[in-house]
């Protein structure tokens, strides 16, 4: 077994570091506290109000089909969604994507 050069000695300690990390945030989440606990439960709640505001809009799942795209609400069951239902599903979630990028900032 021949020993790891400096470069890889350098990425395992990097390794290492990134599960001490995560390890820390997974006992965070698992006792209910702390900072990390405490930053992930306040963006769950913005985003959850906000989800209220856009009036709680049914989930859309976009599938591909033999006849093209379509889009439904039960994706198990397959019911067919509503021009109104796709478009403030497709509304809602972009709303979600602006907010996730501007709370990780």
């Amino acid at each position: 077994m021949t020993m790891p050069d400096d470069d890889a000695r350098a990425a395992i300690e990097h390794l290492r570091a990134a599960l001490g990390r995560q390890m820390a945030a997974m006992s965070q989440m698992v006792n209910r506290s702390g900072p990390i606990y405490d930053t992930a439960r306040e963006r769950s709640r913005i985003v959850h109000e906000a989800w209220r505001a856009a009036g709680s809009p049914r989930h859309v799942q976009r599938i591909h089909t033999a006849d093209g795209v379509r889009y439904f609400t039960d994706p198990p069951a397959r019911t067919l969604a509503t021009e109104a239902q796709s478009a403030a599903w497709n509304a809602w979630r972009r709303e979600r994507d602006r907010l996730r990028r501007e709370l990780r900032a």
